[in-house]
């Protein structure tokens, strides 16, 4: 049996694909087994994937109809075996060395997740700066409060810079149907964990594609991060009553960070109720704007909340004249 499954969701990256693959097969730690997720892809995706489990006996290729990123991660947990589960995305890459550091700190603090630095990058080729080793190892209460970015306001909600332990995942599985399936996902997975691990160390690198789904323009489904949110809520209003408040401010901050989005990247044409929906938006931006502006936030971001209050079109106007950069 393997002692690591690696679930990698495949659709319309056959650019990208091989390099992917390849990183993974090139791991120094060897003993995993890799899951390719064929999920209905129009593209050479099937007949690559299919190619590469004739090369390498590691590799099992499930192909499905299209139903989404969280239904082709769902699709791979099923039929996992390893001890630990990970997930990188297609179009992405990782170091040669990164699963064999995240398995060795898992096994070695007992964790039931292991996570490193993430690097958002345009080319392979891009150099970057390798901080001295570190590593920090958190109780179920230091990681609900890295989650909610009490103890530091990086994102840490990403599945792909994460080792989990099988046993802790295995009853949980991705939200279908909506976006931002990793917020929701990362939660219910701290709910199970007593302790984790975060190494300081870049190993993972996440394709900074202009055809990315978060660089293109606001669409109604990104209001979905609302829905997120609430949800978190309600669930800690039940569960975790003592995490109620950071789970409400990051439900406001959703408000903002869907507003920003529209101000940085424009609004797709196909929105048709945008206008309806804009006014929803600030008219609970501007509720929540005393508590958001007290919260623990970079200056930046403080700025950009008081723009968006006074006039999100003023906003936009620097990001028009600078190309959405």
């Amino acid at each position: 049996m393997p002692e690591i499954s690696i679930i990698v969701p495949i659709y319309k990256t056959e650019s990208y694909l091989e390099r992917c693959i390849n990183s993974i097969l090139n791991q120094s730690f060897t003993d995993f087994e890799l899951i390719l997720v064929d999920d209905g892809s129009p593209d050479s995706c099937p007949q690559i994937c299919d190619a590469w489990a004739k090369k390498d006996k590691r590799i099992c290729v499930i192909h499905k109809e299209n139903g989404g990123l969280s239904s082709a991660r769902n699709a791979g947990i099923y039929i996992t075996r390893g001890n630990y589960i990970g997930f990188v995305d297609s179009d992405d890459w990782i170091a040669p060395d990164m699963y064999e550091m995240l398995y060795n700190s898992a096994t070695k603090h007992n964790a039931d997740y292991a996570a490193i630095e993430m690097s958002i990058t345009k080319s392979s080729h891009e150099n970057y700066i390798q901080p001295e080793y570190k590593e920090r190892v958190l109780n179920q209460s230091s990681l609900f409060e890295l989650f909610f970015r009490v103890s530091d306001q990086k994102i840490h909600y990403c599945v792909c810079d994460k080792l989990f332990r099988t046993q802790v995942i295995r009853n949980i599985r991705f939200w279908e149907g909506m976006r931002f399936e990793d917020i929701d996902f990362n939660f219910r997975v701290i709910q199970n964990c007593k302790s984790g691990v975060y190494i300081n160390q870049i190993k993972y690198f996440w394709f900074y594609n202009n055809d990315s789904i978060t660089r293109n323009k606001l669409v109604l489904s990104d209001l979905q991060l609302i829905e997120i949110w609430k949800n978190i809520v309600i669930q800690c209003q039940r569960e975790f009553p003592q995490y109620e408040r950071y789970a409400q401010m990051n439900y406001e901050r959703a408000f903002m960070g869907i507003l920003g989005k529209a101000a940085k990247f424009g609004v797709s044409e196909q929105y048709e109720n945008w206008n309806e929906d804009q006014r929803y938006l600030l008219k609970n931006l501007r509720m929540y704007f005393n508590d958001l502006l007290k919260w623990d936030m970079p200056i930046s971001r403080k700025v950009l909340l008081i723009g968006l209050y006074i006039n999100p079109s003023l906003v936009s106007i620097p990001f028009r004249l600078r190309g959405g950069k």
